[in-house]
Parts: structure tokens; C-alpha cells; sequence
């Protein structure tokens, strides 16, 4: 009812009321922030100095390395998203730059 006030209010769907309020309540206020263009390209799931980890290892690698490197880094998620990370870095499709320190 509350939601549906709200959205009508600011002019949005129900939908993305409820979505604003899971991702607030998930995250705080940090989950409520946008991702620019900038950020296009690189996981959410990665902090910064995670994601120069993995943009370092991308160069160096071997495909028998893999695994290795992966339990060796540390890196959230799965081998799959991690050797998928690396495919999209060697192929340029991933943003090689580090994120942005957010003060």
C-alpha cells in the first residue's frame, strides 16, 4: 500500500519501489548508487584492488594455470566467472582500468 503511494508520488513503478527498498536493505545507501558508464564493463562483484588482481593475472596465465591462480587470488564467486573474467580482459570486451575509490 505504502509502495504504492510512493511510487505514484515519484512518478515510478511498484516494481522499482520495492526493488530501491530490497537493494537498501541489501547494501544501505551504497546499494541505491547507479553505476555510471565508467563502471560498464567491470563486475560489481570485485573491489578494486580484486579487480587489478585479476586484470594482472589475465596477462600472465597459462591455461593449465588456471585454477591454481584462481584459489591463489582469492577472489570472490565461482572458477567460471573468474575464467570468464579473464576471456573478456584478453579480449579487450572488459574495462582495464581501476575502479574508481569511492570516499
Amino acid at each position: 500500500m505504502l509502495a504504492r503511494q510512493l511510487a505514484a508520488e515519484g512518478g515510478v513503478s511498484v516494481r522499482t519501489v520495492n526493488r530501491w527498498l530490497s537493494q537498501f536493505k541489501a547494501a544501505g545507501y551504497a546499494g541505491l548508487v547507479r553505476r555510471t558508464r565508467s563502471e560498464a564493463g567491470r563486475p560489481k562483484i570485485y573491489s578494486g584492488e580484486q579487480w587489478s588482481a585479476l586484470i594482472g593475472a589475465a596477462g600472465c596465465v597459462r591455461p593449465g594455470q588456471m585454477r591454481a591462480t584462481f584459489r591463489a587470488l582469492s577472489l570472490p564467486g565461482s572458477y567460471e566467472n573468474f575464467r570468464w573474467w579473464i576471456w573478456r580482459v584478453r579480449r579487450g570486451e572488459a574495462r582495464v582500468v581501476e575502479a574508481k575509490k569511492i570516499a
